[in-house]
């Protein structure tokens, strides 16, 4: 029998290596929703989706310069454009195993921040109030609460996983870089080692993975704005089944969640010994215990 020891963080003498996901995200606004959407999947998983979408893409017609291109807002324009979407659903189900959603209602935002407060309370709440920072630290929080169930439902490696995040070129970068760094800087250092890279910006032209985020995320504010949405959750999609189905992890961030997801974000902020208060439910009283 070997004596070889394994050393920490290893798995039979040899160093084992989380696994590695990638998130492509992109956002769809109207009728006063802020809507964050894309796909997530293993590393591995993108280059073989990019071939088969890469096939695909003549199918959703040519832009002004006569080059293929997929845009859903231009696409459901088109004849046969909602028939189109079913071929490109289906490029999507055959090799992301989760679809992920963060439905938000803006005009919430200044009703859930005023109901949090704390003695000598000085925040920025310019970038806490941002659509783009709730709904990525939302999403964010909603993954590592959901990663057993992620790799149960889909047999993919998401516990004790690496999720880097991909957005569109269109977003602003530096939005995102302060919300991820707000969001980093009030969660434990467990949450901090599963999201170790900033996230990075692409050519939606160029990255097929982000014309996916755009197709869902544009139906998933569709749905929404219709309330339909449930429809989708219980198999279909306008009255078509895929052939298979994706792990949903949809969130939708009304007052009372927005407020808590400020009231926990606060108590981080100010620190040991504070009291935080939500005035509508003032007896919840807690504050952060000196760890020191």
């Amino acid at each position: 029998m070997s004596t070889r020891k394994m050393e920490k963080g290893s798995l039979s003498g040899r160093e084992w290596k989380p696994a590695r996901w990638k998130g492509f995200m992109d956002e769809s606004v109207s009728d006063g929703l802020f809507v964050l959407a894309g796909a997530l999947a293993p590393e591995t998983a993108w280059p073989e989706f990019a071939n088969s979408w890469n096939e695909m893409l003549p199918y959703a017609g040519v832009n002004d310069k006569g080059q293929p291109e997929f845009h859903m807002v231009e696409l459901a324009q088109r004849d046969n454009g909602y028939v189109k979407t079913r071929a490109f659903f289906n490029i999507i189900t055959e090799h992301v195993p989760v679809l992920a959603s963060v439905v938000l209602h803006m005009d919430k935002i200044e009703a859930a921040a005023a109901r949090i407060s704390a003695p000598n309370l000085t925040l920025n709440w310019t970038t806490l109030k941002n659509p783009f920072v709730i709904t990525f630290s939302s999403l964010l929080d909603a993954i590592m609460s959901r990663r057993g169930d992620i790799d149960f439902r889909t047999g993919a490696s998401a516990l004790g996983a690496n999720f880097n995040f991909t957005f569109d070129k269109r977003s602003d970068s530096g939005i995102v870089t302060n919300g991820w760094e707000t969001f980093l800087s009030t969660r434990p250092n467990m949450m901090r080692k599963a999201y170790g890279e900033r996230p990075v910006f692409e050519d939606s032209h160029k990255c097929p993975s982000l014309q996916a985020a755009d197709l869902w995320a544009w139906w998933v504010r569709k749905w929404h704005v219709e309330g339909t949405f449930d429809d989708l959750a219980n198999g279909g999609f306008e009255g078509w089944i895929p052939k298979r189905g994706p792990y949903m992890l949809n969130l939708e961030v009304d007052e009372d969640l927005l407020a808590d997801i400020y009231w926990k974000t606060v108590n981080e902020i100010v620190g040991h010994g504070v009291p935080v208060t939500d005035s509508r439910y003032p007896d919840r009283g807690w504050t952060k215990p000196n760890t020191n």
